[in-house]
């Protein structure tokens, strides 16, 4: 929150419409986008989605409650689309040797070109993103969310 700072109403619009927030949340809007038109043909929920890129790039937090809890999606759309991913031939369950208890998600062989689509896409997706900005201006960029992420994580 900014304190003590005198601006002029056109500076508090130009502050409004810099909302970090609503930025954030209009690139991960166009993120999701890209990633569901590239695998359009397999007609995957955006959930669905979500489960696959994250069992992909954390594969040893594989349990629904990892999802949920990394993810923020509630239980019953992860168990929902973990559901679906398995009888479409996606995601295979195993029960933990060590825990019954614990059920592992595991990506099947099946499911790497749907990820090799979704990978490509997040990678064209983000390139588009730093289009026309030097090293030094992504570098900013970089070291300004750092901050920004620690001052959310501190309050």
């Amino acid at each position: 929150m900014i304190k003590n700072v005198k601006a002029s109403t056109s500076e508090v619009i130009v502050m409004a419409e810099l909302n970090p927030c609503v930025t954030f949340a209009k690139i991960i809007k166009k993120d999701r986008q890209a990633c569901m038109k590239s695998v359009a043909e397999y007609s995957l929920a955006p959930n669905e989605i979500d489960v696959l890129l994250y069992l992909s790039n954390n594969p040893s937090f594989n349990t629904a409650k990892d999802i949920c809890k990394y993810r923020g999606i509630s239980k019953s759309l992860v168990c929902h689309s973990v559901d679906s991913l398995c009888s479409r031939g996606f995601l295979t369950i195993k029960e933990d040797p060590k825990d019954r208890r614990i059920l592992r998600l595991t990506l099947s062989e099946s499911s790497a070109p749907v990820l090799a689509k979704l990978k490509k896409a997040r990678q064209q997706f983000q390139a588009s993103l730093y289009q026309g900005l030097s090293k030094e201006e992504i570098k900013a960029f970089q070291s300004v969310l750092e901050s920004m992420i620690k001052n959310a994580l501190s309050e």
